[in-house]
């Protein structure tokens, strides 16, 4: 192979790289934000729950 040929095929793998990382990237953000949201539903309830109940126990023990 010549020398042209090797520098357009190093070419066409760094493009190629760039990319592949430009996807990679997109796909981390995909998921931090699957998580964030993931956390969110269940952890916000939760800590809804934690102030709820006692209200809740505190009213249904004065019905009885």
């Amino acid at each position: 192979m010549d020398k042209n040929k090797l520098e357009e095929k190093i070419k066409n793998i760094e493009e190629k790289l760039a990319k592949i990382e430009k996807i990679t990237e997109q796909t981390r953000q995909y998921f931090l934000w699957f998580i964030i949201l993931t956390v969110a539903s269940v952890a916000l309830p939760a800590i809804g729950l934690v102030f709820y109940i006692p209200k809740f126990i505190s009213i249904y023990t004065q019905m009885l």
